[in-house]
């Protein structure tokens, strides 16, 4: 048995008529939500039951009767669906064991927005048992979150910040996937940065894709190749999207392991080496022969057996932090070897 999805009550029964000229032998029936209750019961019923064999119909079916027996079904004009309704949709048909089918279709000569070519992609990537998760997301990323990614948000996600949430978000969904965390995630620091991704550049759903690959990206390299791929798909990084890719560039620098804690005050930034690393043969002198160049910027004690560097903020404070991180790394790997 068939579903043929024509959502338009105007023309359905015309197209009820040409699906009869092309299998002359099928027993055919409209169902749509401008019957009465009771004549959609009874063909829904005669359906169910294997007295029709093509039923042609709107969306009305996307909830209803699970019928095993019915193992295709054809949808018009796919891209005018929600990826969510069609989704639901879909679900018609596969209630069996028997193989089942399911055909998007849509006018070729019909120019097709970006997000009704990501929404049909969706569903024929997402195919296997148990994609509701994953339909979810992608449409989450193709019509956007709202305000959540907006630089003008208040509330709890301007309280921790983007990067923050996300890290918070990805943590309790694994959590309740009961998977542990097997490798060490980047320390988000606390730099207070204008960084986010500006309207103009790209679209909600994008924007949120490239949050999220920023937020899952753990080293420079692949913060590198990442920028590259930005600039061919969206053209020029904008300024704001750039202070947001270094501040991941930093975060991953601070994240080393020879580095206990970085934080930002209002007039310097104080970084503590770990006290392994502040033990290290030979460590400063390879930190002051690696940081001669903004020496007039920092200050440098030894508490409680760790090694503490006040960088002084100037107007090119990232850069030194930046070339601080830098050196610290190099000093602490040097002074071992």
């Amino acid at each position: 048995q068939v579903y043929y999805l024509h959502n338009n009550t105007s023309s359905i029964y015309s197209t009820m008529n040409k699906i009869s000229k092309l299998v002359k032998n099928a027993r055919i029936a409209v169902v749509h939500g401008k019957m009465d209750k009771e004549e959609i019961e009874v063909i829904m019923n005669s359906f169910y039951n294997g007295e029709i064999d093509i039923l042609v119909c709107t969306s009305i079916i996307e909830t209803g009767l699970d019928i095993s027996n019915v193992n295709t079904i054809l949808i018009e004009d796919a891209d005018r669906f929600g990826l969510a309704q069609l989704y639901q949709i879909k679900g018609r048909v596969g209630r069996s064991n028997r193989i089942a089918y399911a055909y998007l279709m849509y006018d070729e000569r019909k120019e097709m927005t970006d997000i009704a070519k990501k929404r049909l992609k969706a569903i024929k990537d997402f195919t296997e048992l148990g994609s509701g998760f994953k339909i979810a997301q992608r449409d989450l990323t193709i019509r956007g979150a709202g305000d959540i990614l907006g630089p003008e948000q208040a509330g709890f996600i301007d309280t921790v910040g983007i990067d923050m949430y996300i890290k918070l978000l990805n943590e309790v969904i694994k959590e309740k996937q009961g998977q542990v965390e097997k490798t060490k995630t980047v320390k988000i620091t606390n730099l207070a940065l204008n960084a986010y991704i500006p309207k103009s550049y790209a679209n909600d759903g994008d924007k949120l894709e490239i949050y999220q690959e920023i937020q899952d990206i753990t080293t420079t390299a692949g913060l590198e190749f990442l920028k590259r791929k930005l600039k061919d798909i969206y053209g020029n990084i904008p300024q704001e999207l750039q202070v947001l890719l270094r501040k991941r560039k930093i975060d991953i620098m601070a994240s080393s392991v020879f580095i206990e804690s970085m934080e930002e005050t209002n007039n310097s930034i104080n970084i503590v080496l770990t006290k392994e690393a502040s033990a290290i043969n030979r460590i400063g002198i390879n930190l002051f022969n690696n940081l001669r160049n903004i020496v007039n910027s920092l200050r440098v004690s030894f508490v409680d057996q760790k090694i503490k560097i006040k960088l002084i903020k100037t107007n090119n404070y990232l850069d030194e932090l930046e070339e601080t991180l830098t050196a610290i790394n190099k000093s602490c790997i040097n002074s071992k070897v």
